[in-house]
């Protein structure tokens, strides 16, 4: 077993020390967490963000961005109940699943990608912890 796969944890209460960990410490663990976890189901995904641009008859029209570059991050079940989203159309959609990355990874509300011959699209992002960005996923199509 590597030192980095080694994760402290705080004293327990009848030990010497005050039995919480610190912010840094939790932080660490956490993130280390979170890479385990994406790593016992890894999928790469190459996301293209999208913004809405105005035409020149002054209507709008999605113009794609430059790619991310490929990330590795793992697709989990969405919670139940699952509400529908808006999609970028403004069609209603059922989330298909919630993509998890490392909290540095790079994810944008109406990116795009594909997988597994379908394409995608985030249609929400999902509050920042610190250790983990999640992003809600919508069909496109």
């Amino acid at each position: 077993m590597a030192d980095s796969d080694v994760i402290v944890l705080p004293h327990p209460p009848d030990q010497p020390g005050d039995g919480l960990p610190s912010p840094t410490a939790e932080l660490d663990a956490q993130r280390r967490l979170t890479e385990y976890f994406i790593q016992t189901q890894p999928r790469q995904i190459d996301l293209t963000p999208r913004a809405s641009v105005r035409t020149s008859s002054g209507g709008r029209v999605w113009a794609l961005g430059t790619p991310r570059g490929a990330q590795i991050m793992r697709l989990v079940e969405p919670v139940v109940p699952n509400p529908p989203l808006a999609a970028s159309d403004g069609v209603q959609r059922l989330v298909e699943f919630i993509l998890v990355g490392r909290w540095d990874a790079e994810i944008g509300r109406f990116d795009v990608f594909s997988l597994d011959d379908r394409d995608w699209e985030v249609a929400e992002l999902y509050h920042f912890n610190g250790w983990e960005r999640r992003a809600a996923v919508v069909a496109r199509g």
